[in-house]
């Protein structure tokens, strides 16, 4: 296997995803092969072109969408990335702050049917 010169598939199950997710991700314009035959269409990738997909994935696991994340890549900075994902740490802190006030709420909910029942 040449590192240097992977194909979609050898890529694909490399990074443990979908030959289609790498097709997306270059419609998308974040992660383009590192070459494409003329001839035949096939693209070809590095093996460090691993480190991007990682980054991808982890943002789209922090909630980014497609766009948001080819924008932050686009930037070539760190600095934009950084602001983005504490605004997405301050949403998912908030959202968590919510759902543990549904969980008490539900709790105590229960814990009256619990009441209700014993006593009937």
């Amino acid at each position: 296997m040449d590192l240097q010169r992977l194909t979609i598939g050898q890529m694909a199950q490399l990074n443990h995803i979908s030959e289609q997710t790498l097709r997306l991700y270059d419609r998308e314009g974040i992660l383009k092969a590192q070459e494409v035959d003329p001839e035949t269409g096939y693209r070809y990738y590095h093996i460090l072109q691993s480190a991007r997909i990682d980054l991808i994935q982890n943002m789209k696991m922090y909630g980014l969408t497609l766009k948001e994340i080819r924008s932050l890549l686009d930037c070539g900075g760190t600095e934009p990335v950084k602001e983005k994902l504490e605004v997405q740490y301050a949403d998912i802190c908030s959202r968590l702050q919510e759902l543990e006030q549904i969980r008490g709420t539900l709790r105590r909910v229960l814990e009256n049917y619990k009441k209700i029942r014993s006593t009937s």
